[in-house]
């Protein structure tokens, strides 16, 4: 075993972080490197093998941070590097790697670096780590003839791609290195593996220094000669996610049988520099966009035929720690925003024209290891918080007015090796959770009150390469699975007891750089597909 990167402390001690469930442990009973069996994994069985590029929910699979299982995708490749970025993967519930991928040890932080320089054609072969084994010796090894070398502090400002090095330290001699997604005046994003979070972090920048991260310093910064990249967006705009595209919002609207041929909905840049989401904030049953900043939030309509301008819908910082969630948790029919930080949840209600005043709806700490999701668990037209944990899920039921008490809803290992999905499979109106694996799909129904037993929804492997989502796109009332590949997208239509045999509902290329969503654009109670880019 080979540890090329950061371990133990590296942000505080694993101890320090609190969340429900067994948090560090081995998920699932899979050990990090060993592939599940059977051949067809049973819900909470980890695969080994790196997960298809798919795009989450903003946020992640249900929200930032937590430890997510091996192999778990935490930033697309689509989603950064003007769509040319390569996978975040997450390393699970250790620091260390059991297993030796086509690039290093996985899913080390050392492993993303040469992945993406080798996969960007910026450089072919290895940059050596010796003589430490760690990513610290990145920054002196790098050769001239292929990186260019900026101590930090320099004057240099870094561009989406560039390698931030940084030394060791006693508890952590091997240093670590994230890769820069975006820039703005004041702070820079990037992406990370061997962090056990949600594969991001934002690093302060004044002037050409680049902050701590924790407790590391940083070395410096490696800029590929061959990368082209110029730098990010601004975080005080509505286009502040700093990934350099045309900005079109394209949409595919659903007939009920097929998606139609893609629509420009929007050339105005808009997407979150903290996350994008879909719903419907304004009532009016068509989903709108939403776009969360580090000191504002912002909209734009769906007028049933494209989006309007922007609208500033609040100047107040709000987004989550852990998640960043948009869902009506009132049920006045207006989808309000939630964030989940480490301690605590707030909600800022919608009224129809912007968000109130930041509320406290829970005062305890609430968010799931693999995902944290908000829907409707006990069909009565509020969405509730639910917190899916390695070996068991949980759930805060809205009051209207807040989050109650933490209930357990299963005490069952239950998530996906390809994704984790919470919705409305069967059409009782309570959110169900759905489990994605390689090679099937199961379901457990909600009872209003509880997760029921686990059921097999389908024998038959069904997920995108570019995303998996889980919306009503007959307007049966039952949510169905979207799988989005490459060039093209299918669909399993829910019988309510069971996913359907997969139907092309598309033939053509339709994914987005930035996200791509499921929602009701259109007001005809059929989820059409959304392209932000």
């Amino acid at each position: 075993m080979v540890v090329s990167c950061g371990k133990g402390k590296r942000k505080g001690s694993s101890s320090s972080r609190v969340r429900l469930g067994n948090g560090h442990g081995l998920l699932g009973g899979a050990h990090p490197g060993h592939t599940c069996s059977p051949s067809r994994p049973a819900p909470g069985c980890v695969s080994a093998a790196p997960v298809a590029q798919s795009t989450p929910p903003p946020g992640g699979f249900g929200g930032a941070g937590g430890c997510r299982p091996f192999g778990t995708l935490l930033v697309p490749g689509a989603s950064w590097l003007n769509g040319h970025g390569v996978d975040v993967i997450s390393n699970g519930c250790t620091y260390s790697s059991y297993v030796y991928g086509t690039y290093g040890w996985e899913w080390q932080c050392v492993e993303l670096f040469e992945r993406l320089i080798n996969q960007e054609g910026w450089y072919s072969g290895f940059v050596s780590t010796s003589p430490s084994g760690g990513a610290k010796d990145l920054y002196p090894n790098a050769p001239s003839s292929a990186f260019d070398k900026h101590p930090n502090g320099s004057g240099y400002i870094p561009v989406p791609g560039d390698a931030i090095v940084f030394y060791g330290y006693p508890d952590d001699p091997y240093g670590h290195v994230a890769i820069v997604r975006s820039v703005n005046a004041t702070s820079v994003d990037v992406v990370e593996q061997n962090d056990m979070g949600s594969g991001t972090a934002t690093l302060s920048l004044s002037g050409s220094t680049i902050g701590n991260e924790g407790a590391l310093t940083v070395e410096g910064i490696l800029h590929a000669k061959a990368n082209t990249q110029n730098g990010g967006g601004s975080n005080g705009g509505p286009n502040g996610g700093g990934v350099p595209t045309t900005g079109t919002k394209f949409v595919m609207l659903s007939s009920g049988s097929g998606f139609g041929s893609p629509q420009d909905w929007s050339n105005t840049p808009f997407y979150g520099s903290r996350a994008t989401l879909v719903c419907d904030v304004n009532g009016d049953g068509k989903a709108d966009l939403v776009a969360v900043n580090d000191s504002a939030t912002f909209v734009m309509l769906s007028s049933g035929s494209g989006f309007g301008s922007p609208q500033d819908w609040s100047n107040t910082p709000f987004y989550g720690s852990k998640a960043t969630l948009c869902a009506d948790v009132n049920g006045d029919g207006k989808a309000d925003l939630i964030a989940v930080d480490d301690n605590a949840t707030f909600v800022m209600l919608s009224n129809g024209s912007g968000f109130g005043s930041v509320q406290d709806w829970s005062a305890q700490p609430f968010y799931g290891s693999v995902a944290t999701f908000a829907g409707d668990v006990n069909g009565d037209r509020k969405a509730d918080l639910v917190a899916v944990d390695g070996n068991a899920t949980f759930v805060m039921l809205s009051s209207g007015s807040g989050f109650g008490a933490v209930q357990g809803w299963s005490s069952t290992p239950f998530y996906g090796s390809r994704t984790t999905l919470a919705c409305d499979v069967n059409g009782d109106g309570k959110a169900d959770l759905v489990a994605v694996n390689d090679s099937a799909t199961f379901v457990m129904p909600s009872s209003g009150s509880g997760f029921g037993s686990v059921q097999d929804w389908s024998n038959t492997p069904f997920y995108g390469s570019k995303a998996t989502l889980c919306a009503d796109v007959n307007g049966d009332g039952k949510a169905d699975l979207i799988a989005v590949d490459d060039n093209a997208t299918f669909v399993m239509l829910s019988t309510g007891s069971g996913f359907g045999s997969p139907q092309g509902w598309s033939g053509q290329p339709f994914y987005g750089s930035v996200g791509t969503f499921a929602g009701d654009v259109n007001g005809d109670r059929k989820a059409d597909l959304i392209a932000v880019n």
